[in-house]
């Protein structure tokens, strides 16, 4: 028997009487099954595209791998869940938070004087041939100022320096302290309130890490899931929780600016600005150069 056949469509068609003529009971041919790597192509697609999507979103996560970061999510810092490579060592990082350690507990017996006279105070800047610029950013006011800090450095800027190199990570910390002071200086009404802590420089780290590795994932603790019987932990991509922690950074700046708070979140904007800033930079160089971003 002949069938027409339309090539174009894909389609045939049985003339008058013709349809009878095919012999009843036939089954279709069950599909060819596909070959292995095909098979294990389409499972590593999915897998990929599922992770993809859970990078891109806010969503309910497993508990960290390491059982210490326990610690830091009850007290309500960030963790990392897919760090990115550091095949070097950070040299800078360590040595910059060893510092600013060692240098809490030296003046830790007189905390307050030596806040006084070595915090960068806006009206007296002067004082001490302009140290107080360099000064201010290795004293903190407290161990909780100290301790957080120290955490988000040390969590984010080894990364960091893997990526920009160690001298412009020194470069990055420098900038972002003097804008953040200079920031501070023009939108906080008292100009005679001392400014300590590297808060300013770790916003610029914070930032540069969020742009750069904007689809690391971090994991934050919210205790009080744990009485719904749901999962404690949520997670969201890096470029989200920079988001958030500048509206919060800008909410505290409004207050700042009626002269409430002890807190420079205006210096904490100055960084963000210096670190959103350097990444797109270094984004542009290795686009024009054709060099791979890091991911």
């Amino acid at each position: 028997m002949a069938l027409d056949v339309c090539c174009p469509c894909n389609a045939a068609w049985f003339d008058s009487k013709e349809l009878d003529r095919v012999p009843h009971g036939m089954t279709e041919l069950p599909p060819e099954p596909l070959p292995q790597k095909v098979r294990e192509g389409l499972v590593k697609y999915e897998i990929e595209d599922e992770n993809e999507l859970q990078r891109e979103s806010v969503g309910e996560a497993e508990p960290p791998p390491d059982r210490w970061q326990w610690l830091p999510g009850i007290l309500g810092l960030p963790v990392e869940y897919d760090e990115p490579v550091k095949p070097l060592r950070p040299w800078l990082t360590w040595t910059v938070c060893a510092t600013v350690v060692a240098t809490y507990f030296v003046t830790f017996g007189s905390l307050k004087s030596v806040i006084e006279d070595w915090g960068f105070v806006p009206v007296l800047w002067v004082r001490h041939g302009g140290l107080t610029l360099v000064s201010s950013f290795f004293l903190h006011a407290g161990i909780v100022h100290l301790v957080s800090n120290m955490y988000f450095f040390v969590t984010f800027a080894d990364n960091v320096e893997n990526d920009l190199g160690r001298p412009m990570l020194f470069l990055l910390l420098a900038a972002a302290h003097l804008v953040g002071l200079l920031v501070n200086c023009a939108i906080d009404p008292r100009g005679d309130v001392p400014l300590v802590g590297a808060s300013a420089g770790i916003s610029a780290v914070l930032a540069y890490y969020a742009v750069v590795f904007s689809r690391a994932r971090l994991g934050f603790l919210v205790p009080w899931r744990a009485f719904y019987r749901v999962s404690s932990w949520i997670q969201m991509p890096a470029w989200m929780s920079l988001a958030a922690f500048a509206m919060l950074q800008l909410i505290g700046a409004l207050g700042q600016v009626s002269g409430f708070g002890r807190v420079a979140y205006a210096a904490h904007l100055g960084g963000l600005a210096v670190g959103i800033g350097a990444a797109v930079w270094v984004r542009l160089r290795r686009k024009r150069a054709q060099i791979p971003a890091a991911t």
